[in-house]
């Protein structure tokens, strides 16, 4: 009997060590359900200085692309696998690689042997330690090419799918096509609401978030340091997506050599190299989390002013915090 007596009291007190777990778990909810949840910022890059740039300045995750100046195509996988080693060192480990995975500049409807190089490419990407991939078909009737897509989900997994702004000139309605994304099990739809920018397709944005229960919606597209928090009250999205609004030009004038030209569009500027600045995506993260930027500190320049300092790499810096494009 007593024997029983105890068994009994044992299992009361193992009843209230789990009712008082189960109240711990529940105030443990009830406390995130009332914290405001973070925006996380994505940032575009080009090349491996850029990366580490929007890692140091607090981007969650980046999107490495090659040839920004005709809309971006895929990286080499050299640089890749750099960028992979560069995040992949740093001690938080926070900022994930993804990769855009486009295998020419112009339209979206690919051949089939374009679209065997965009498979080829994101098993190598896989296999060279990237996060995820950013990538979309359509179909010559400006649909999402389901077929294309599916394909390259599959060969993706791992890693996280993007769908990029091949949406916003698709010719389905919105809310159809996200059902099509949701379906092929994409992860991420990069969106400025189908309009030039994702200021003015904030209504867009906010109806497709509404209706997503799978794919998260990031709005892209004239993000800028302006603009950030008024996108995020208006659209409501915890993602969004900033590119040439936090880069800087570099400067070494011992780069300048004879003044010979590499090509028209370089011309007179060899001397000067475009990165993201860690400064302006450190302001940017805090614009989306505050509405404002905080008080600066640790001899930060203010906003709307220039510094000049040397950067790791032994270089001149002009930053100008003003505004982004």
């Amino acid at each position: 009997a007593r024997a029983r007596a105890r068994a009994r009291a044992r299992e009361r007190a193992r009843a209230r060590a789990r009712a008082r777990a189960r109240e711990r778990a529940r105030a443990r909810a009830r406390a995130r359900a009332m914290e405001p949840q973070r925006v996380h910022v994505e940032i575009c890059c080009e090349g491996v200085r850029s990366v580490a740039a929007a890692a140091a300045g607090g981007a969650e995750r980046v999107e490495l692309c090659a040839d920004l100046g005709n809309g971006g195509v895929t990286p080499s996988i050299g640089i890749v696998r750099t960028a992979a080693a560069i995040l992949g060192a740093r001690r938080d480990r926070r900022t994930r690689l993804h990769v855009l995975v486009r295998p020419r500049p112009g339209h979206f409807v690919y051949s089939d042997d374009e679209w065997a190089a965009v498979l080829a490419d994101v098993a190598a990407l896989r296999d060279a330690g990237a996060d995820g991939v950013v990538l979309g078909a359509l179909t010559p009737g400006g649909r999402v090419d389901e077929a294309k897509t599916g394909q390259a989900v599959c060969a993706a997994r791992p890693m996280k799918v993007t769908f990029h702004r091949a949406f916003d000139v698709a010719t389905s309605e919105p809310l159809e096509t996200l059902a099509v994304l949701s379906r092929l099990q994409v992860d991420y739809l990069l969106t400025s609401g189908r309009k030039p920018s994702a200021l003015q397709g904030s209504a867009c944005i906010r109806q497709l978030l509404q209706a997503s229960s799978t794919v998260e919606i990031i709005a892209g597209c004239g993000v800028n340091l302006d603009n950030v928090a008024e996108i995020v009250q208006a659209t409501g999205v915890r993602q969004v997506h900033a590119g040439s609004a936090v880069v800087c030009a570099y400067s070494d004038e011992a780069a300048m050599g004879s003044g010979v030209s590499m090509g028209p569009a370089s011309a007179g500027r060899e001397a000067m190299v475009s990165a993201t600045c860690p400064e302006k995506v450190r302001e940017l993260c805090r614009r989306c989390n505050n509405g404002e930027a905080l008080e600066q500190s640790g001899g930060e320049a203010p906003l709307g002013h220039s510094r000049r300092s040397r950067s790791a790499f032994g270089i001149e810096i002009t930053s100008d915090f003003g505004q982004g494009c």
